[in-house]
């Protein structure tokens, strides 16, 4: 123990003084003198009164007191010395005259250490005083190891905390909450985004609360925040997670986990609930719907291919709650449960905003300063646009004027049948670009000029799925479910992926991207002219081919539009 923590666990009270406490002389005089030839200081008083005064100003650390006196007895005055004492242990020794059994079980509450009879040996009373203050002084140092290990665990806790949720990305639609029941917390709660502005937030409850449960934060946060930056999608993230925690967790330790993905415009939402409280999302006008657990927490199967998740359109004012467990099973002194009941209630009392603030209030009136056994973690967030719906354009280079560099790269992948509806093939294009260019901030429009191109293969190419569907809410919903149907029956189809990167004087670099697939094509002009005089407002359906024009210095379609050559530049 360093001298700051010494010093900040001295001993308050002194061992080596002892508190006698008798209305008879004699009896005074007798335990002075065996506690001087103990080597101790006594302090003596006459009654329950003179006691307490010696007792706040001598602070000893043993106290020896006759049962029977005038005007405080030895069972009243050992309560309220112990009062005083708080979490210190200040030992008791109550003495006796009388043979009265029933004056020892009406003391036996007030917190008394030791009992002795008179006349008592001295050898006894001498055993007795050594005794308890060898217990005072293990309890002094066991209370100083405690409270050491204690802000070890709080400086600890603070650098895992940032280790794992100081790199949250900030969203004012977005609010995270978290109050643990110990020093560590068994909740986790994140938020990433992705390249082409797509936000994903989860909250995670590991089995249990303490620093037993951190084992597997760190491994979370880390998974979570690779998968985002490589571009992955909703499914693909948590299938990772799950693998890792499967192969890390212990056999009794599990992860109960809702995460949500939203759109970069903010319409679109995924809901996965694994393990959770219902997860609330109260539209506009007022309707709660409720998300539940269909699927069990991770870490416990293999593979998280039967997950279901809940797919829906968002619109502005609509409003998401995620809860622990910890919320709805808050008790109060009366032992009953928060519940759900009172959760909702705050929906009701907040119309715009503001739902943790007033669940935070209304669990504290509740509980009313109840010591909590579960941690309470929340997040909220309120649909609407974001500030940065797509990544900021690139100034394209038309012409560059340099002669290309050594050093330049092709990357190709090929996907057929069934691996159209399991790999992320953007991903790893993008693994490719920023492992060999390094990640800056002029490969961000890259990732949605690849996410574009492909799911435009896939969707319309490969599954002959129709834009027009996503005229609507309930068309985009259409959309998703035959998505998903085909994406589940496909054994044939291929779509071919490559990258050819060119490097030129003064750090530009040129990448042509190029994309084919089996289908049978479309009418691009048609395609073209269509978004062209569409008019301008917010729609479901994309504009995949107006914007990757608008990235790129040249986009071009061949073969009936399944095939495309798109060049994007840096400058």
């Amino acid at each position: 123990m360093n001298s700051l923590t010494a010093g900040h666990f001295r001993e308050t009270y002194s061992l080596s003084h002892v508190l006698i406490v008798d209305d008879f002389d004699a009896n005074r005089m007798l335990l002075s003198r065996l506690v001087q030839q103990l080597g101790l200081k006594p302090i003596m008083a006459s009654d329950g009164t003179e006691a307490l005064a010696l007792f706040a100003a001598h602070r000893p650390g043993l106290v020896i007191t006759d049962l029977c006196m005038q005007d405080m007895d030895g069972i009243e005055l050992t309560r309220r010395i112990k009062q005083l004492a708080g979490e210190h242990f200040i030992p008791v020794i109550l003495a006796t005259a009388s043979n009265e059994d029933s004056l020892i079980e009406q003391s036996l509450d007030v917190g008394w250490d030791s009992f002795i009879r008179r006349p008592f040996s001295l050898t006894l009373m001498k055993g007795k005083i050594h005794s308890m203050l060898r217990f005072a002084r293990m309890h002094h140092k066991t209370q100083q190891l405690m409270a050491a290990r204690e802000q070890e665990e709080q400086l600890a806790e603070q650098l895992f905390s940032r280790a794992v949720e100081q790199a949250n990305v900030e969203d004012p639609r977005l609010t995270l909450y978290k109050r643990p029941a110990a020093t560590f917390s068994g909740d986790v709660v994140l938020s990433a985004r992705r390249l082409d502005g797509e936000l994903f937030f989860l909250l995670g409850d590991f089995t249990g609360h303490g620093l037993t449960t951190t084992v597997g934060a760190l491994p979370l946060s880390e998974t979570f925040r690779a998968m985002v930056n490589k571009g992955y999608d909703s499914r693909q993230i948590l299938e990772q997670i799950n693998r890792k925690l499967r192969s890390l967790l212990p056999v009794n330790m599990f992860l109960a986990l809702a995460m949500v993905a939203v759109s970069a415009d903010g319409r679109i939402a995924c809901i996965w609930n694994a393990g959770l409280p219902d997860v609330l999302l109260q539209r506009h006008n007022g309707r709660i719907e409720r998300i539940s657990s269909e699927n069990p927490p991770l870490g416990i199967l293999d593979s998280i291919k039967t997950f279901s998740a809940h797919n829906t359109t968002l619109s502005e004012g609509d409003r998401l709650l995620i809860c622990s467990d910890g919320v709805i099973e808050a008790r109060n002194v009366s032992d009953e449960l928060f519940g759900d009941e009172r959760l909702l209630a705050c929906f009701d009392q907040t119309p715009s905003a503001g739902l943790i603030d007033c669940l935070c209030t209304s669990l504290q009136t509740f509980t009313d300063g109840q010591v909590q056994s579960d941690d309470v973690s929340m997040i909220e967030f309120h649909a609407g646009p974001t500030t940065s719906v797509t990544p900021a354009s690139v100034s394209p280079v038309s012409q560059p004027s340099a002669e290309a560099q050594a050093g330049a790269w092709r990357w190709s992948l090929e996907l057929q049948g069934p691996d159209l509806a399991q790999a992320n093939p953007v991903a790893q294009a993008m693994s490719q670009l920023l492992e060999t260019e390094g990640k800056a901030p002029c490969w961000d429009p890259v990732f949605t000029i690849l996410t574009e191109l492909y799911i435009n293969a896939l969707d319309h190419g490969i599954l002959g799925l129709e834009s027009s569907l996503k005229h609507s809410a309930d068309g985009f919903m259409e959309y998703f479910k035959q998505r998903e149907a085909r994406l589940g029956n496909l054994n044939s189809g291929s779509v071919q992926i490559s990258m050819q990167l060119t490097r030129f004087a003064e750090q530009q670099r040129r990448l042509d991207i190029r994309i084919i697939d089996s289908g049978p094509g479309f009418d691009v002009s048609q395609v073209l002219a269509r978004q062209a005089s569409s008019q301008e407002q917010p729609q479901l359906m994309g504009r995949g081919i107006q914007l990757v024009s608008s990235l790129c210095s040249s986009v071009e379609y061949f073969d009936n539009g399944s095939s495309v050559h798109a060049v994007y530049e840096t400058l």
